[in-house]
C-alpha cells in the first residue's frame, strides 16, 4: 500500500521520537615508526563473533528494514550550519548515553538499519557511549553527533569511550569507514590511556580502500593514533583537531584529490580535557612523550597534489613527514595558512628511492621530482630544521630532478636543506591580513518538515517542497531510492530539499538518486531543470543526478543527446552540498545569485559543470573527473577503455569547462580540481575574485582564461595545456606550478 506523509512540526516529531525508543622510537633521521599492516575493517582478536561490516559484507538496500526507525528532523544542543535529518537514533537500539554499559552492539545496529535503507545519517545524541569493540560504517552512511567544540568554549557534546585493548597495530580502526560514508560531530577518548605509561592503539578512524570518506568536526582528546587513509580517492577531512600522540594522520595514497581543510593537532586538547575519564596529563609531558617517540603530525606516503588549508600542528618529533616508503607514485600537493611550531623537524621529506607500482618504470621519491609541494601564508618552526628535503635528486633523459618544497609569503624558523626555495617574488608577498571565509549557513529557518519514499515518485517530491514552501519553509527529506526526475522540482524560498547522503558522495549504489527522465534533443536544451532553487535560500544536499542514457550511449558509441541541467538558481542565498553529477551535458547553473555556496560536489558533465555569477559566491571542496561516468556504483559500470577513448579524450577534452565564473565581485574558489576537462575555470566579468589550492590534469586547452575581470590566484598546479589566455583583464598568479615544466621559478605573473 501507498503510505503518504503530511507536514510535521519539529516540536511534535521530536516528541514522537522520543516514544519510539528508548612505540617504536626514532630521531628526526630514522623517520617514524613503520609497521606491518593487517587487513583493514576486521575486528581485533578477542572480540565477538559478529564481523564488522565491511564493503563485502554491507547489507545494501532490499533487506528487510527496521519498521521503527523513520527520518526526522533533530534538535540538536549545539548550532550547526545545517538541518541534520536522520534516519536512526542509537538510543533507540538500545545505545546507554551514559557511558556505563557497552554501547558497541546498539550503535552497530543502527548503522546497519540506515544501510539497508540504502543510506541515511545515524544520530548519536550529547552523551557519553562506551565502545569495547571496532565498528564499520556502511556505503552511503554516516554516523553524526552533537559536536561540542572545546575551541569555543563548549563542552564535548557526543563523546565515546574506546574502552578498548591496546594493541601496537596499524591496520585497523576503532571505526572504519566504507564508500562513501561518514562520520561527523563526535569527540574520542580512551579512558585508560596515561600519559606516565602511554599505551600503543591502532588507528581511531580507518578510512578503507575506496572513494570519499568524511571526517567533519571530529576531536581525538588522547588518541595515539588518528587518522589511517588507505589507497583510495578523495578523502575529505573537515575541522578534525586534537592531541594525537603518535600520528595524527597519516596518508597512504590519494588519488583523486583529497582535501584536508582545518586539521590542528596539539598537546593542548588533552591538557585542557575537563572530562573525568581523561586523567591529567600536562603540556610538557605530551609534548616531550611525542618528541622523544618520532612522532608525526601529517605522514605522508603518496598523494596527487592533494589540497591543504589550515593546518596546525605542534609538539611532535615531525610536523610533516613525506615518506619515500615504496607506495603507488610520488607525492605533490598545495598548502594554505599552515602553522608548525614546538617540532624537532617542521617538515622533512625522507631520502630513497622506490619504483612505483603504478605507471611507469622510473625510479620515484618521496615528492614529485618534476613537481612538489608548493606553501603559502606558512610558519614553520623545528628545533633541529625547520625544512630537511632529502627526497632524493634523479636523472631523468639527462636532467638532475629534484622535488621540492616551494614557498610563498611563509617564514622560517630554523636550518633548511635540500631543495628549499621561494617562488619567484613570493618572498616578498605579504599575506598576514589575507583570510579565506568558507563558513556558510545552509540550514532553513522554517520548521515545516515532510519526507517522501520512492513510490511517492517526483509528483509526491513536489507536493511537498508546495506544503513546506507555503509554511514558510523546512525541510523536505528524499528518501533512499531512484526517483525519475522529468517536468523539474522548483525548491521554494527558505526550503531544503535532502537526500540521503549525508557526507560527500560519489556512488549511484546507494542513497537518493535522481535519474533524468526529461526528453532528449539533438540541441542544447536552454530551459529548464531538473531542480530548480527559485527562492531566497533555497538548497539541496545528499543527493545523485544520474544521467543514465547519455552514459550508455558514450559507452556504446562515443554518442550523446541533451537534456535539461541539472540544477538552476535564481535567487540570492542558494546552496547546493554533497551532490554528485554525473552524465550531464550542464551541471549547475546559477545566475545572479548573490552568496551562493556550492561544497563537495562531484560532477562528470560534458559541455560544462558550473556556470556561476553573483555577489559574494563562494565553490569550495569540489572535484570534477569522468571516472563518475565510468564507476557509477563502484564497479566498473562502463567500458573503462572505450569511455576513455569516447569521454576523456574526445567529448571532455573538446567541451567540458569545468567552472565559468560570471558577473560578481567577491566571488571565491578554494579547493577545486579538474581532470580530464577542456579548462579549469573561465572568468568573464568577474570582479575581485580570489582562486586559492586549485590543480588540473590532462587539460586539453588551458587551465584559466580571463575576459574583463580582476582576480587574485594563489597556489595552482598544472599538469598539461596552457596556464592562461586573458583578455581585458587585471591579474596575479602567485605559487604557480607546472608538473611538466623545468622552469619552476617562473610561477608568478602579473597582467593588465
Amino acid at each position: 500500500m501507498k503510505r503518504t506523509f503530511s507536514i510535521h512540526i519539529l516540536p511534535v516529531l521530536l516528541l514522537a521520537a522520543l516514544l519510539m525508543g528508548l612505540c617504536a622510537c626514532g630521531s628526526p633521521d630514522q623517520g617514524p615508526e613503520t609497521e606491518p599492516e593487517t587487513s583493514a575493517g576486521t575486528e581485533p582478536s578477542g572480540t565477538e563473533s559478529v564481523p564488522a561490516e565491511t564493503e563485502t559484507q554491507d547489507p545494501g538496500p532490499g533487506t528487510q528494514k527496521d519498521p521503527n526507525i523513520l527520518p526526522r528532523v533533530i534538535e540538536t544542543r549545539f548550532e550547526t550550519p545545517d538541518t541534520v535529518v536522520a534516519v536512526a537514533d542509537v538510543l533507540d537500539f538500545g545505545a546507554d548515553p551514559t557511558g556505563e554499559k557497552d554501547s558497541t552492539q546498539a550503535i552497530k545496529l543502527a548503522l546497519t538499519a540506515a544501510s539497508v535503507l540504502g543510506g541515511g545519517t545515524v544520530w548519536m545524541p550529547a552523551g557519553v557511549y562506551r565502545v569495547t569493540k571496532s565498528i564499520s560504517i556502511p556505503t552511503l552512511v554516516t554516523l553524526r553527533g552533537d559536536y561540542g567544540d572545546p575551541d569555543l568554549g563548549q563542552d564535548y557534546g557526543t563523546v565515546i569511550l574506546a574502552d578498548v585493548k591496546s594493541e601496537n597495530r596499524t591496520g585497523t580502526g576503532l571505526f572504519s569507514l566504507n564508500v562513501c560514508s561518514g562520520i561527523r560531530g563526535i569527540t574520542f577518548l580512551y579512558p585508560n590511556q596515561a600519559i606516565e605509561d602511554v599505551k600503543p592503539y591502532p588507528f581511531t578512524i580507518y578510512l578503507s580502500k575506496g572513494k570519499v570518506h568524511t571526517v567533519q568536526d571530529v576531536t581525538f582528546l588522547n588518541s595515539y593514533r588518528g587518522i589511517y587513509i588507505d589507497e583510495g580517492e578523495t578523502p575529505k577531512l573537515f575541522n578534525v583537531k586534537g592531541t594525537c600522540l603518535m600520528t595524527g594522520v597519516e596518508n597512504m595514497s590519494t588519488a583523486d584529490v583529497g582535501s584536508f581543510d582545518g586539521v590542528t593537532f596539539t598537546p593542548d586538547y588533552w591538557a585542557d580535557c575537563t572530562l573525568k575519564q581523561a586523567g591529567t596529563a600536562s603540556r610538557d609531558a605530551i609534548r616531550n612523550w611525542s618528541l622523544s617517540n618520532g612522532s608525526c603530525g601529517l605522514l605522508i606516503h603518496d598523494v596527487e597534489i592533494q589540497e591543504f588549508k589550515d593546518i596546525v600542528l605542534k609538539g611532535f618529533a615531525y610536523g610533516i613527514f613525506f615518506s619515500a616508503e615504496p607506495t603507488r607514485y610520488m607525492s605533490s600537493g598545495v598548502w594554505y595558512n599552515v602553522g608548525i611550531s614546538e617540532c624537532t623537524c617542521g617538515i622533512y621529506a625522507q631520502e630513497g628511492t622506490f619504483k612505483s607500482s603504478y605507471g611507469g618504470v622510473a625510479p620515484k621519491s618521496a615528492i614529485d621530482w618534476a613537481s612538489g609541494h608548493i606553501f603559502s601564508k606558512c610558519s614553520v618552526s623545528g628545533t633541529e630544521y625547520s625544512i630537511r628535503n632529502l627526497s632524493s635528486e634523479i636523472t631523468i633523459n639527462g636532467v638532475k630532478q629534484g622535488g621540492y618544497i616551494k614557498l610563498a609569503s611563509s617564514t622560517l624558523d630554523g636550518p633548511t636543506e635540500g631543495k628549499v626555495l621561494y617562488s619567484n617574488l613570493g618572498e616578498a608577498l605579504d599575506l598576514s591580513a589575507f583570510e579565506i571565509d568558507t563558513d556558510r549557513i545552509t540550514r532553513s529557518t522554517g520548521n515545516a518538515f515532510r519526507y517522501v519514499e520512492p513510490e511517492t515518485g517526483e509528483a509526491g517530491i513536489q507536493a511537498a517542497l508546495d506544503e513546506v514552501g507555503q509554511a514558510g519553509g523546512g525541510v523536505v527529506y528524499v528518501c533512499a531510492g531512484t526517483y525519475e526526475i522529468s517536468n523539474g522540482l522548483v525548491v521554494p524560498a527558505n526550503t531544503s530539499l535532502l537526500g540521503a547522503a549525508g557526507s560527500a558522495q560519489r556512488t549511484a549504489g546507494h542513497g537518493t538518486v535522481f535519474k533524468c527522465a526529461s526528453p532528449a534533443s539533438d540541441e542544447p536544451v536552454t530551459g529548464g531543470a531538473l531542480v530548480s532553487l527559485e527562492g531566497r535560500n533555497a538548497g539541496i544536499s545528499g543527493i545523485y543526478f544520474l544521467y543514465a542514457d547519455n552514459i550508455s550511449s558514450l559507452d556504446r558509441d562515443g554518442t550523446y543527446r541533451f537534456y535539461k541541467t541539472a540544477l538552476y538558481g535564481n535567487a540570492s542565498g542558494v546552496w547546493a552540498t554533497n551532490l554528485c553529477i554525473s552524465g550531464a551535458n550542464y551541471g549547475i547553473r546559477f545566475e545572479d545569485c548573490d552568496d551562493y555556496f556550492i561544497e563537495s560536489l562531484f560532477s562528470g558533465c560534458i559541455q560544462s559543470v558550473a556556470e556561476l555569477s553573483g555577489d559574494r559566491g563562494l565553490v569550495t571542496n569540489c572535484l570534477n573527473n569522468g571516472g563518475t561516468v565510468i564507476f557509477i556504483n563502484d564497479a566498473v559500470s562502463t567500458t573503462v577503455t572505450r569511455m576513455h577513448a569516447n569521454y576523456f579524450q574526445k567529448e571532455a577534452g573538446r567541451n567540458t569547462r569545468y567552472l565559468t565564473i560570471g558577473k560578481g565581485t567577491g566571488q571565491t574558489v578554494v579547493n577545486c580540481f579538474s581532470y580530464g576537462s577542456r579548462s579549469l575555470i573561465d572568468f568573464e566579468n568577474a570582479v575581485d575574485t580570489v582562486v586559492v589550492n586549485t590543480g588540473s590534469d590532462a587539460l586539453t586547452d588551458h587551465q584559466f582564461s580571463f575576459t574583463n575581470s580582476s582576480l587574485f590566484i594563489l597556489n595552482t598546479s598544472l599538469t598539461s595545456g596552457e596556464r592562461f589566455t586573458a583578455t581585458g583583464s587585471a591579474y596575479s598568479i602567485y605559487n604557480a606550478e607546472h608538473v611538466n615544466n623545468a622552469s619552476q621559478d617562473a610561477d608568478v605573473v602579473f597582467g593588465t
